[in-house]
């Protein structure tokens, strides 16, 4: 009962321990959140737009996070994900979308140490819109698990962006198309040179084209088909392809209603379909329909590495040309060429890269064009670490109380990190900051249980390129020496008095089963003396009742038969008091044995 009440107890105090280690150490940690950007923005239907999925771990290392997305179907529909830049290098759910449902999930993480910034990129989502109105995207659900040995989950907070569809607009040419146009007198067409979209009228006739419904869209398809209306009571009409803007019908289309006409493997360029219907009593004006064909790729180019200063990012430079519709835009793609990168406009030919690990990276850029056509160039690239710091000084064994020191030297002007682990592989993160002559020192209460701890340190410069890490030192946690001995000898005394306590339990209770034992020994003693001199007085009566009968008279056959009778009467008599003494004989062995 004692020893119960004991493990009750120390049951208590372990939970009650462990509680207040978890809410201590809980009250330590810092916020995370997971977040889009940009937050607000306007676009225009069909016109593609990225949003990047970013991750804020508030000044602590995380090593995974997971989270999903929705988004409005009925207005957005996303078409690819680029996890180019990714702060992630490996993913348990690949990012990936369901159109169908409206969502976005996804489940990454990095090798320790892991990850600490304010802000950070994990995936690139490109949409295009389909619908005008509000389109929010919003996470749903998320998690962000801290590199403490526990998983953690810190995160506190979750963004959302706010996606505004407008009608689209009609889009001017670039210079070079402008100029083609230039002294064209077409009443069709609109004082900035451009066309009107996907038809144009005269006399209620309306040209279409299946495979190149915009006319200000460069399109790769080189076979047009067309097709029109014509006014009621007219079935004949004058037309016309050529590359001239003011071009006039030459050759006649005959129909009812509906008129088609196709054109095979037409060259690239701009193009103009002409038309006019032919009537007796009327003179039509001619409609003008315009076509822009580009099937072929941007011109070939090469990639440049620029790294003037080995403590900054490098930048790649990279330049072409589209002659015929024009560049449109570049992708540029770091670590895994499947995936969409960043787009860089198609004026600019160049990108800083940021964010990279130590080591061999391999970049693909591409050109694409106004008609979607593309060309590709790749390049390989080192990114060097900075100068490993080195460890000089530092605690070897302290008390828990003791504050924790750590110098050593590294490059001036440079954040230091210093990484404590513990035996079960959980690490804490400490930060400073080497001085201009490259001296560094750290002296931190540490609040540590006992135990061993290995630490190393990495240096990080103001462009955030890392160094390797440092060799690792060994330093202890201990009670101090006066408290190992106290503990030493209180659990001596309490084993040896336990001991003594056993002991004396257990003389006490054989003294008392012996006292027991002989109590009820005597009884049963007492209980055969009774009946064995009951019984030998029974007998003894029984034996003088059957000598004074036979004392009384004269043998004769009664006689002999009494003798029988009284010699049966004795034999009774004598085995009844057997059996009842060996009753109480066998008593007091079934208590000895």
């Amino acid at each position: 009962m004692y020893k119960s009440k004991l493990k009750i107890i120390f049951f208590i105090l372990t939970v009650v321990f462990c509680l207040g280690a978890h809410m201590a150490r809980s009250a330590e940690i810092k916020s995370a959140s997971l977040y889009i950007s940009p937050a607000l923005q306007t676009n225009e239907i069909d016109e593609e737009f990225p949003i990047e999925i970013k991750i804020n771990s508030a000044g602590q290392f995380i090593n995974s996070a997971e989270g999903a997305l929705d988004f409005d179907k009925t207005k957005l529909q996303a078409k690819s994900i680029s996890k180019s830049g990714s702060v992630f290098r490996f993913w348990a759910t690949e990012p990936s979308f369901n159109n169908e449902k409206g969502t976005i999930i996804f489940a990454g993480g990095l090798t320790t140490p892991g990850f600490k910034a304010e802000s950070g990129t994990l995936f690139t989502v490109y949409f295009k819109p389909k619908a005008v109105g509000a389109a929010p995207i919003n996470f749903s659900s998320g998690a962000i698990l801290a590199n403490d040995g526990q998983g953690t989950n810190i995160i506190t907070a979750l963004g959302n962006s706010k996606i505004t569809v407008i009608p689209k607009s009609i889009s001017p040419l670039n210079d070079q198309n402008k100029n083609n146009l230039t002294g064209t007198s077409s009443k069709e067409m609109i004082g900035n040179g451009n066309f009107k979209k996907a038809s144009s009228s005269s006399s209620n006739i309306i040209i279409t084209s299946t495979t190149h419904p915009d006319q200000n869209t460069w399109y790769k398809n080189n076979n047009i088909e067309l097709s029109w209306t014509m006014p009621d009571g007219l079935a004949e009409a004058s037309i016309a392809l050529d590359s001239s803007p003011e071009g006039e019908p030459n050759g006649k289309a005959k129909g009812e209603k509906l008129f088609k006409k196709e054109f095979k493997n037409v060259p690239n360029g701009i193009w103009y379909f002409h038309l006019t219907p032919i009537s007796k009593d009327i003179k039509f004006e001619i409609v003008h329909y315009r076509i822009l064909i580009d099937n072929r790729p941007p011109e070939p180019f090469n990639i440049a590495i620029d790294q003037s200063d080995p403590s900054d990012w490098p930048t790649l430079k990279f330049k072409t040309i589209d002659e015929i519709s024009g560049l449109s835009r570049y992708e540029v793609m770091i670590g895994s060429l499947e995936e969409k990168g960043q787009t860089i406009e198609g004026t600019e030919g160049f990108l800083k890269v940021s964010g990279l690990e130590i080591g061999e990276h391999t970049a693909l850029v591409k050109a694409i064009d106004l008609a979607g056509n593309e060309a590709y160039s790749t390049v390989n690239f080192i990114i060097q670490p900075i100068e490993t710091p080195v460890i000089k000084d530092h605690s070897t064994e302290l008390k828990p109380t003791d504050k924790f020191y750590i110098s050593g030297t590294a490059l001036p002007d440079v954040g230091i990190d210093i990484f404590l682990q513990n035996d079960d592989g959980r690490i804490i993160t400490k930060s400073t900051k080497s001085d201009q002559s490259g001296n560094w020192q750290l002296v931190s209460s540490l609040g540590l249980p006992n135990g061993r701890y290995l630490a190393w340190v990495q240096a990080v410069n103001k462009n955030g390129i890392s160094s390797m890490p440092s060799e690792q030192i060994e330093f202890l946690i201990s009670p101090p020496v006066f408290a190992r001995v106290g503990i030493f000898i209180i659990n001596y005394v309490t084993v040896f008095v336990s001991l003594i306590a056993m002991i004396i339990l257990i003389i006490i209770s054989a003294i008392y089963l012996w006292n027991m034992y002989r109590g009820q020994l005597r009884k049963e003693t007492k209980d055969i003396e009774r009946v064995l001199h009951n019984n030998m007085e029974t007998l003894k009566k029984k034996i003088d009742s059957e000598i004074a009968d036979l004392a009384r008279g004269i043998p004769s056959q009664n006689t002999i038969k009494s003798k029988i009778k009284a010699r049966l009467n004795l034999r009774q008599a004598v085995d009844a008091t057997a059996s009842r003494i060996y009753k109480e004989v066998n008593d007091v062995k079934k208590i000895i044995n």
